[in-house]
């Protein structure tokens, strides 16, 4: 099934009010579907069938998400689950999820400040990663888990994303009130 596909299944249940999957499966499944909801810049000289890569730092989100992605592909690119993520690599990656774990040292924080420049979008689990530098937060909210997105941070790396992602998050900025 596309994303397009899995992302209409996903999205109802997500706004019932029980919800069949656990946390790490619905944050999985919105990680696959930023593939198709978000537009990264063309690089000149890129090869346009290069496997997508999810630079994953979060030990328990990795499993799940290379199930999610088994044998999928977004635009005729396969899509791939990168675990060892440095500075010297991040350029490889199109997406970098931290869980919360993997938040304390200061090396991932400069991960997170350094890849709006390679145009990477950022996400984690972590309760205010949307106004402390990253661009999405998958946090819950209620019974659900809910995306929080800075259009400030995702406008300076150059991603775009689609309508149908924003109309279901949470807008902030670095001008909104509190930040």
């Amino acid at each position: 099934m596309g994303a397009f596909g899995l992302l209409g299944l996903i999205w109802p249940m997500l706004a019932t009010a029980q919800q069949p999957f656990t946390d790490l499966e619905v944050k999985a499944v919105f990680l696959y579907n930023f593939a198709s909801f978000v537009n990264w810049p063309q690089v000149p000289g890129q090869d346009p069938a290069k496997p997508f890569h999810y630079c994953i730092l979060d030990d328990e989100m990795t499993p799940v998400l290379q199930k999610a992605l088994k044998d999928e592909k977004v635009g005729g690119r396969p899509l791939r689950v990168q675990q060892e993520v440095t500075t010297a690599n991040l350029i490889e990656c199109q997406v970098l999820y931290v869980g919360k774990s993997r938040m304390r040292g200061s090396e991932t924080w400069n991960l997170v400040r350094e890849a709006p420049a390679a145009h990477i979008l950022t996400v984690s689990d972590l309760e205010g990663f949307e106004t402390q530098g990253g661009m999405i937060a998958l946090v819950r909210q209620g019974r659900r888990i809910h995306p929080r997105i800075n259009l400030d941070v995702v406008e300076k790396s150059q991603l775009r994303i689609s309508a149908k992602l924003l109309n279901l998050a949470t807008i902030v900025s670095d001008s909104t009130p509190g930040h």
